[in-house]
């Protein structure tokens, strides 16, 4: 989930800093509009120029921006003693947890 939130705010930021008129969302007026083309010559359609596709990055193009702009972590001795003994207290809050849970439904069954 963190990844998603992350890569939204990025593609947000991105499309901000892309968008010419500065990310404002004005509703199209007559006089906005640009003077429509008009081809005079007669040409196949295999030859008029083509619309771009839009360019959203894929996500694991999103990763890779992400991989590159977000600083590594530096993982020492003491950083990982301090993760180990946080995930071992987690896992054991769970595990009693759970261990009441099953035994509660276990005297529920035997009564």
């Amino acid at each position: 989930m963190t990844m998603v939130m992350l890569a939204h705010h990025f593609l947000v930021r991105l499309r901000h800093r892309l968008e010419p008129r500065g990310g404002d969302r004005q509703q199209a007026t007559e006089e906005s509009l640009p003077d429509p083309v008009v081809c005079l010559d007669e040409l196949p359609p295999s030859l008029l120029p083509q619309a771009e596709p839009p360019r959203t990055p894929t996500l694991p193009q999103v990763r890779w921006l992400l991989r590159a702009a977000l600083p590594v972590p530096v993982l020492d001795v003491a950083l990982a003693l301090a993760l180990v003994a946080y995930t071992q207290r987690r896992n054991l809050a769970a595990y009693r947890s759970h261990r009441k849970r099953t035994l509660r439904q276990l005297t529920m069954q035997g009564s």
